[in-house]
């Protein structure tokens, strides 16, 4: 899934969720909020 996925942008954002969440559920949760926001920026960018 990683793979095809990095092919775009979008799926940069998919990736970045899927690794995240899979290292820790229950830490990233709180972190999730803070994460997806500057991770997206520079991801999209």
């Amino acid at each position: 899934v990683i793979g095809p996925v990095t092919t775009r942008p979008a799926g940069s954002v998919s990736v970045t969720t899927v690794p995240v969440p899979l290292r820790g559920l229950v830490p990233v949760r709180s972190s999730d909020r803070l994460a997806p926001g500057p991770l997206l920026t520079p991801s999209t960018t």
